[in-house]
């Protein structure tokens, strides 16, 4: 786990995409860590962590987790940060230990609709060819546990209630993978922003808007530049979620 020196009761702790070291994200960790503590790790298999075991299930990395945060008092919760895959393991711990989560931001994240809405509508070879891609990577993801924890979540939602929520997307669409025509695969991008949006966990407050002084404008001054100067993480760019 890398984590910035900086001391402070609420922790920041991200959770990275499929395959991604959390070294790639240690730009906009030292942005964060100039008003809290930020933390990043790596999954089983990636990085400088040991050897996943094979099947790798969500089970194992949600209390991996757990056991790396420890128990987090109500003085000591964590803001969760979850990039693909990292998003989808965010709203499950979150849903498994409430008491230690205060907040989340999810980053392009996987959704408890992604395996009905967007893989359901891949090719049945394609989805082949994903799971046979993805389940061989050195995470040894089992994808249709994966698949099981979406439905999981469905039948039991998460709801983060008065604590916030940020949603953020790069906007792009991804190069087509796993043997997808480009036409077909622009319109599976289309049904995967659309998961982003209408699947996040539900909260009991309405969404709120940054305040901003008369004048300003809209666009908000980001925490770091990205080390790769605007491009995905290299397990993105070859087609991971």
């Amino acid at each position: 786990m890398f984590t910035a020196p900086e001391p402070a009761r609420r922790w920041s702790c991200s959770d990275e995409c499929l395959g991604c070291e959390a070294a790639f994200y240690r730009a906009m960790q030292d942005g964060i860590a100039r008003f809290t503590r930020a933390c990043a790790y790596d999954r089983a298999g990636v990085g400088y962590s040991s050897a996943a075991p094979k099947p790798h299930i969500t089970r194992q990395i949600v209390g991996d987790l757990r056991e790396l945060l420890g128990e987090r008092d109500e003085s000591g919760r964590v803001v969760l940060v979850g990039h693909g895959l990292g998003g989808l393991m965010a709203q499950l711990y979150a849903r498994e230990f409430p008491s230690s989560v205060a907040g989340m931001v999810l980053v392009d994240a996987q959704t408890k609709d992604s395996d009905s809405r967007y893989y359901g509508a891949y090719p049945p070879e394609a989805l082949a060819r994903m799971k046979e891609i993805l389940g061989d990577t050195p995470e040894n993801l089992d994808i249709d546990d994966e698949f099981r924890a979406m439905d999981d979540l469905r039948k039991a939602p998460l709801s983060l209630g008065d604590r916030p929520l940020v949603l953020v997307s790069r906007g792009k669409s991804q190069p087509p993978s796993f043997g997808i025509a480009a036409d077909a695969w622009e319109k599976l991008e289309v049904v995967f922003r659309g998961c982003k949006r209408r699947s996040r966990p539900s909260r009991t407050t309405p969404r709120r808007s940054w305040p901003r002084k008369p004048g300003s404008s809209r666009t908000r001054r980001p925490i770091a530049s990205s080390p790769q100067r605007g491009r995905s993480c290299p397990p993105c760019e070859a087609g991971s979620r």
